[in-house]
């Protein structure tokens, strides 16, 4: 009997896909502890879980952008039109592999961190990644005034109603923001301006200051500091405005210049 090269095919095609079905799947259970979410057509950083290599390594901030993810031996993956799903595989790999992670902020130079993958001991909790609700308390952080360079905790501006800004030198839209609010602050009373807080969560401490002072911004406080605050308040999203009342409970959030922050700042009692 003549057997013909399409009765030996079928065979052939079975035998290699029996045994690629032996071989192991790839390790991926080694992770960096970074998340992301989109903004615009920017992959941010999310959030970065306790006691991870991408927490550890002390050269990431959430809010940073996520430009390029670089495997060892491998070629360069640039985010460009990246989703969320397919830079995260690509930060997965076995554990104690090595992956490098580019990303920048305030508009600099973009900056690499190399991270060891590993398996996480703590998972991302419900709580890390809740938007904080109307009555929560302020958890307590450190800030660095831009103008003095006296550190501050959160804490010691309880006792009288504040308007707090977050926001970031390499944001468009966290620029117009702060030109926007600065255009309002002659509205307010001299004494209330005071209470206007923006944060800043530029990466580099100099830059920001440098952007500040070139805009010659006064009346509102200026600060900086680092990725604790924007977990603190749990911020997803660029520029970001929260009217917090005497006793540090979060009244309001949402977009700063949209806030009614005059009538929340003058109110003998503030609205709830």
């Amino acid at each position: 009997m003549t057997i013909s090269k399409w009765h030996i095919f079928p065979a052939i095609l079975a035998a290699l896909l029996a045994t690629r079905a032996q071989e192991p799947a790839p390790d991926r259970s080694g992770a960096t502890g970074i998340l992301l979410h989109k903004q615009d057509a920017s992959l941010l950083i999310r959030h970065l879980v306790m006691d991870s290599p991408a927490r550890d390594s002390g050269q990431l901030d959430v809010g940073d952008e996520l430009l390029a993810i670089e495997e060892a031996g491998q070629p360069r993956q640039e985010m460009e039109g990246k989703s969320v799903d397919e830079a995260l595989s690509l930060l997965a790999g076995p554990p104690g592999s090595e992956v490098t992670v580019h990303v920048h902020s305030a508009g600099s130079a973009a900056r690499s961190a190399k991270l060891t993958r590993s398996k996480l001991t703590r998972g991302v909790q419900d709580a890390d990644l809740q938007l904080l609700e109307e009555g929560s308390a302020i958890p307590d952080f450190s800030m660095i005034d831009l103008i003095d360079g006296q550190t501050n905790r959160f804490a010691a501006l309880r006792g009288q109603p504040v308007m707090v800004v977050f926001w970031a030198a390499w944001d468009p839209r966290s620029r117009a923001a702060m030109a926007t609010l600065q255009r309002k602050l002659p509205e307010f009373p001299e004494d209330i301006q005071p209470r206007v807080i923006a944060i800043n969560l530029d990466h580099d401490q100099a830059e920001a200051l440098d952007y500040v002072a070139s805009r010659d911004w006064g009346g509102m406080r200026h600060l900086w500091t680092d990725g604790e605050a924007a977990e603190a308040f749990r911020i997803r999203n660029l520029p970001a405005g929260f009217l917090i009342d005497a006793n540090g409970l979060l009244r309001k959030s949402g977009d700063p210049v949209s806030l009614d922050a005059k009538t929340f700042l003058t109110s003998p009692t503030p609205p709830k």
